[in-house]
């Protein structure tokens, strides 16, 4: 369990949920990672290469974003690592809560309102996604308010998912 520099990775195991998972523990000791556990965010010095929080809208994920650290995950991120034994973890530059949609390439049509075009974005990502403003032959997945758009068009001619957002 290295990065780059073959230097172990070390996680920080953030809130008093989390610090006395057993669960959580054991995965971090599964896939050989160094770990400290971090009870309140605001009396430590954050210097870990990754942050496992119980919660993004927890207040320890909020300190965490509020000092500018990106590199977070959910539990069930570090749990499927340890299950599948996925010893070549590496942190992404976004928060990523699971992996629900690791592999996924999301683009978004017909949805005008940015503050939902945002969160739909934003969800995709916290799930593992990579999101695309148009769709290329690269896109699994598109969320389409409507029918009728180019967009639409060719996410069906290269065989992507098409999903509805929830107040269609």
């Amino acid at each position: 369990m290295s990065t780059d520099g073959g230097e172990c990775l070390t996680i920080g195991i953030v809130g008093d949920d989390l610090c006395e998972d057993v669960e959580i523990l054991q995965a971090a000791k599964i896939l050989g990672l160094k770990f400290t556990l971090i009870r309140n965010v605001k009396e430590h010095e954050c210097e870990e290469d990754v942050y496992v929080v119980s919660s993004f809208d927890s207040p320890q994920y909020k300190a965490l974003r509020h000092l500018k650290i990106n590199k977070i995950i959910g539990p069930p991120v570090l749990l499927n690592n340890a299950a599948t034994n996925r010893l070549g973890f590496e942190p992404r530059n976004k928060p990523v809560y699971c992996l629900a949609m690791d592999g996924a390439v999301v683009c978004v049509s017909g949805i005008y309102e940015e503050s939902e075009w945002s969160q739909l974005l934003s969800y995709a990502i916290k799930m593992g996604a990579r999101v695309r403003s148009e769709v290329t032959l690269q896109c699994t997945h598109l969320v389409s308010a409507t029918t009728f758009s180019e967009k639409y068009r060719l996410a069906v001619n290269f065989g992507c998912e098409i999903m509805m957002p929830l107040h269609s």
